[in-house]
């Protein structure tokens, strides 16, 4: 390759430079501190020639590609980071998750390589990197040169030497492309949908599993395929990401605030003295953590990061899962107390002393509490429980009770820490804070229209779940946020706003990888339907009831797969198997072990196997017929927005089941859908579900009082509701079979 000298318009990297990155490294910035406000000044300089140097090598090689950089040398918490570096990609069709990179680092070298970008080491795509790359280490995939052995040279040889390495390289990024998945098309980052909406509303009548949808939804936007995965997989990857803080589950009602919501001055209490802090409410966090991301989300998982304090405490938390509800007592306080897991309930830990005395007499049965939040204060206090001598002295400046229970949790958690950072320093785990909008702005102001177009196209998605957003009075709520959450007013847009808050005095914007899902229930009269304003930002999805869900041939299909890694003749399944096939009227000699499940099982779950129920007779009750049926007559009778959906029939699999969702949820539903008007619930129901009472002369009735009309009361129909519990399950069927 040429390497013809140039004029340069930076000047080259300095040991200044270099000793910048050593002097303050994982120190978290003090804005007060001179010494700090000087090395990141230069540091923020040097970034200008990593830039440089990127800039350079990208249109020798890659003319066609383009390159990315952070430019801030601060990263998690504000803290100084070990190195510069940038991001250069062949092509604007480049996968955003494979790099070829440049560097410095707070060690005196130059790198330059091939590398993965947003994963962490424990990553399957991670590990199949790092795979490749030893078995195949003598194609340099990763390069280290020493300051001092390029320090006095120029600009052009080591543009010159970079640009000869990444060019040899060339064949080894599209080997890395093809084994992971990142060719063209197969990026996850670009394959994610950008068909759904930043605001989404979905509306319909109860039981159409609107909130249900919701935990699908949020998963889709956020990129996790939720088909062909069991209930019990979508929830569990739910619970990781809202334990994560990428998707907030929220429900309105009368009493939420725009304090709540946006930000509010709240009550603190601090050395026995009351506090007024202005607070952010659940949007504005949300809403702060993804605008964040942007910045976070290299700079984190770049292989060069130290542990971070979320990262372990979610490891911990894994540990000692396996001791969840056990008699194992896992945790000592301070005077070698037991202390039990009793269960995770999502960052928290729940646990509970053996005894309640201390004559060991009485088993306890309170339980406590120990946060993230807690573990996080104790850790970032510099608190070495191995030291601690005085629990009254060193754990009440954080905490005012329980500081047994506190300590002994804190203390396994400590120790599950030092194991994990083996060499390392215990002090290089990062506390990663959130941002202040204004921080994360002041960033934001560094980088160029494409690359901040770039930044919102491969940042993480952040989804925040309103439900029955109708039941709060959304206006008041929301406030200017009803201008903000518009498409073309987010971050990064054309129509771009900024609004000053009024509490904080702070400007805020909404970032555009926030997206808002929200419920509504069309049948629910006790408030009040959304205002034009806030109904023209939103997209509207209507969710009806779907009753071929609770067809018999369906019903069976789920029965089998939900049950298929337990043997047929043993329980749960065989008493689940005969209540069902009892309601459905399937004939008692039917062998499901017979040829068509092993078809199935051959084949693996789908949905086409239903179709091979059509040969079954179903003699018994159609539960999606009696759906369509009622539905029918309720729309009739009122509107479509109050029919009955299917979820509440949906988990019902014997007859004993069916009669308690009629007598506890679908009659007390009509009750409220007809102000306690029988006639017409016996119109939807019939006669087998709603008596007419005998007729009474009225002067048999009422007192003996002179009244005008008082014959009239004798010709009134009195209606009465049955009571289910009086019948047996032949009479019981009998009654649903008249509904049709």
């Amino acid at each position: 390759m040429a390497s013809d000298k140039q004029t340069h318009s930076v000047a080259f990297f300095s040991e200044q430079d270099f000793s910048n990155l050593n002097m303050f490294v994982k120190q978290k910035k003090d804005n007060n501190n001179k010494e700090h406000t000087k090395a990141y000044n230069e540091l923020v300089e040097a970034y200008k020639k990593v830039e440089y140097w990127a800039k350079a090598v990208q249109q020798k090689c890659f003319p066609n590609g383009y390159i990315k950089i952070f430019r801030r040398p601060t990263g998690s918490g504000g803290r100084f980071e070990s190195y510069l570096w940038a991001k250069i990609y062949p092509t604007e069709l480049s996968s955003p998750e494979l790099a070829f990179v440049v560097a410095i680092n707070n060690e005196n070298y130059f790198n330059f390589r091939i590398d993965t970008i947003g994963y962490t080491d424990k990553d399957e795509l991670r590990k199949k990197y790092f795979k490749y790359s030893d078995e195949n280490s003598n194609k340099g995939i990763v390069n280290a040169i020493k300051l001092d052995e390029i320090l006095n040279k120029d600009w052009d040889n080591l543009i010159n030497l970079t640009s000869e390495k990444f060019i040899t390289l060339m064949p080894t990024y599209k080997d890395l492309e093809n084994l992971l998945g990142f060719g063209f098309g197969n990026s996850p980052i670009k394959n994610k949908s950008m068909t759904n909406s930043l605001n989404t509303i979905l509306y319909g009548p109860p039981g159409t599993g609107k909130t249900y949808n919701t935990i699908n939804k949020a998963l889709e936007i956020i990129g996790y395929k939720t088909s062909n995965k069991s209930r019990s997989e979508i929830k569990e990857t739910f619970d990781k990401y809202v334990d994560e803080g990428q998707i907030v589950f929220t429900t309105f009602h009368q009493s939420m605030s725009y304090e709540d919501f946006i930000e509010g001055i709240k009550p603190e209490t601090k050395d026995d003295k009351v506090l007024y802090k202005v607070k952010d409410g659940i949007f504005k966090t949300i809403a702060n953590k993804a605008f964040g991301s942007f910045i976070n989300t290299d700079a984190n998982k770049e292989n060069y990061a130290s542990p971070t304090f979320d990262q372990l405490h979610s490891e911990f938390l894994l540990s000692i899962k396996p001791f969840e509800g056990k008699e194992e007592y896992i945790f000592k306080t301070i005077y070698n107390h037991d202390i039990k897991l009793v269960e995770i309930n999502g960052s928290t830990i729940i646990v509970m002393f053996r005894w309640q005395d201390v004559k060991k007499s009485t088993p306890a049965i309170q339980r406590f509490a120990v946060t993230k939040d807690k573990l996080k204060l104790l850790f970032e206090g510099g608190i070495n429980p191995h030291t601690v001598k005085s629990l009254k002295s060193e754990f009440a400046p954080y905490m005012q009770h329980n500081l047994s229970v506190f300590y002994a949790v804190y203390k396994k958690f400590y120790e599950f820490i030092e194991s994990k950072t083996e060499s390392k320093s215990i002090e290089e785990v990062e506390i990663i804070d959130d941002y202040s909008f204004e921080e994360i702005f002041e960033d934001w102001q560094l980088l160029n229209d494409e690359e901040k177009k770039a930044a919102l196209e491969t940042q993480k998605k952040y989804v925040l779940i309103i439900d029955e957003i109708n039941r709060g009075n959304v206006s008041q709520i929301f406030g200017e946020l009803i201008t903000l959450i518009e498409d073309d007013k987010r971050m990064g847009c054309k129509e771009q706003l900024l609004l000053k808050l009024p509490y904080s005095k702070k400007e805020f914007g909404v970032p555009s990888n926030l997206y808002i899902l929200g419920t509504m229930n069309t049948a629910d009269r006790s408030v009040e339907a959304l205002d034009t304003a806030l109904r023209r930002r939103f997209v509207f999805e209507e969710m009806m009831p779907i009753p071929e869900l609770l067809s018999p041939e369906r019903m069976v299909w789920q029965l089998w797969w939900d049950y298929a890694k337990v043997k047929w003749d043993e329980e749960p399944y065989k008493s689940k198997a005969a209540g069902l096939y009892k309601l459905l009227g399937i004939e008692s000699d039917f062998d499901p072990k017979e040829e068509l499940w092993l078809r199935m099982e051959n084949e693996g779950q789908n949905e086409n196997q239903i179709a091979y129920f059509d040969r079954i007779e179903f003699i018994g009750i159609n539960l999606q017929r009696l759906l369509e049926k009622i539905n029918e007559r309720i729309e009739i009778l009122l509107s479509r927005d109050n029919l009955i959906g299917h979820s509440y029939f949906i988990s019902v699999t014997s007859i004993a089941e069916l009669k308690t969702a009629f007598q506890n949820k679908i009659i007390p539903l009509l009750q409220e859908y007809f102000f306690g008007d029988y006639g017409k619930i016996g119109l939807v129901l019939g006669s087998e579900f709603v008596e007419i009472m005998e007729d009474k002369d009225a002067e048999d009735i009422f007192a003996d009082f002179e009244y005008e009309g008082l014959e009239n009361f004798s010709e009134k129909k009195v209606y009465r509701l049955v009571d289910l519990n009086n019948f047996d399950d032949d009479e019981f069927i009998n009654k649903v079979n008249s509904i049709f």
